[in-house]
């Protein structure tokens, strides 16, 4: 049975891990690095752009979501473990790669 306290909290962490799973599989359709180096630009193929804004939009509403959804959780679980409800890693990982891909289309369209 789903209740309020551990098994919920148990939940959460399995949230956790599959939304930290899913920021990386938005980070891997990003294209390469052509060249090392802090300076190292990137090589869009052509029609790549639109996954990269793609990836953009995607990492923007999971950040949204993730924020909403921690709060949703942190209302409904037990006192027991609200102040163990955390998923600004998760969160930070969207907007690493939202930052990322940024600076992917930036380089990629220089």
């Amino acid at each position: 049975a789903l209740t309020r306290e551990k098994t919920f909290y148990l939940l959460q962490r399995a949230f956790q891990k599959k939304l930290r799973s899913y920021a990386a599989v938005l980070e891997r359709k990003l294209p390469g690095t052509v060249g090392g180096g802090p300076n190292a630009a990137y090589r869009i193929p052509p029609g790549e752009e639109v996954t990269i804004c793609h990836v953009i939009d995607t990492c923007e509403y999971c950040a949204d979501t993730v924020e909403a959804l921690e709060d949703l959780i942190r209302d409904k679980i037990g006192d027991k473990y609200k102040e163990k409800i955390d998923m600004g890693e998760e969160q930070g990982a969207f907007q690493d790669v939202t930052a990322k891909s940024i600076r992917v289309l930036v380089s990629g369209l220089e």
